[in-house]
Parts: C-alpha cells; structure tokens; sequence
C-alpha cells in the first residue's frame, strides 16, 4: 500500500489511516504501508515538516494507493 504525501497534507488524514492499516497488519492482514512523495521532505499542513522520502515507484496492476488529503480554504 502507498501513501502519497502531498504538500500542506493533514496530519490526522495521513496518521489515522496509517495506525489503523498498521495495526491489522499485526493482527495478520497482509498490508505493507510504504510512505513516497515527489520531494525529499514535505511541509505538513500543521506545519511539521515530514520526511526523508523517496519518490514513488511507477503503480502496478492491483496497487492500492491512498493520497491523504491536503489543507482546504474555505470558498468566497
């Protein structure tokens, strides 16, 4: 499974998805969570910086890949 982590991404929107996949994971589901994103380091929306990463490979048949959501500004 690849997390895509994007500029300006919520903390919670990558965190939760990534205990909750690693904790069924120890209870035996067969799920590896590999962190990628196009720089080095990302800023995080909360303004925690996050990194070192590595790009993300080119996705397969069957891929699973999960792109946590970004900072949003409200309309108007």
């Amino acid at each position: 499974m690849l997390f895509l982590v994007l500029p300006k991404v919520n903390l919670l929107d990558l965190g939760v998805p990534a205990q909750v996949l690693e904790t069924t994971a120890r209870f035996g589901a067969p799920s590896v969570l590999n962190f990628h994103a196009f720089t080095t380091s990302v800023m995080s929306a909360q303004g925690l910086p996050l990194g070192p990463f590595a790009l993300p490979p080119p996705p397969q048949a069957g891929d699973l890949i999960l792109v946590p959501g970004p900072r949003l500004h409200p309309l108007g």
